[in-house]
């Protein structure tokens, strides 16, 4: 009998560094899955995986809702029955411009709080 996958959650996974830590994880023969908030770049993302010869599950959500965040475990477990490993990677920066264009303190600072602070959490 074979041993099951380990399986490994990359947040932010549809791009960048994540994309690249989840290539990573799929040729080392984890199963993986991907969450992000682009459904066009994650599916392609999930493309490019499986390719490597890995299953991936992609999973559309803004991890700064916490609601849609305990989805992604959710799903992760649905499909794969388990998961060994999470790399926290998505995150968002503060976008620079002129003070009359940015939003109020306390606005700005929730959309950096939820994917940055809140997610991982």
């Amino acid at each position: 009998m074979t041993e099951p996958r380990k399986t490994v959650l990359v947040t932010g996974g549809n791009s960048g560094i994540g994309r690249g830590i989840a290539h990573r994880f799929a040729r080392e023969g984890f199963a993986v899955a991907i969450a992000g908030r682009d459904p066009v770049k994650g599916e392609a993302a999930s493309a490019g995986i499986e390719a490597l010869g890995a299953p991936c599950l992609f999973v559309t959500a803004d991890l700064g809702v916490e609601a849609e965040a305990a989805g992604v475990i959710a799903a992760v477990k649905d499909r794969f029955g388990r998961l060994n490993a999470l790399v926290n990677n998505a995150g968002v920066g503060a976008r620079r411009s002129g003070v009359a264009d940015d939003d109020p303190p306390g606005v700005r600072w929730d959309k950096l709080r939820g994917p940055n602070l809140d997610a991982p959490y």
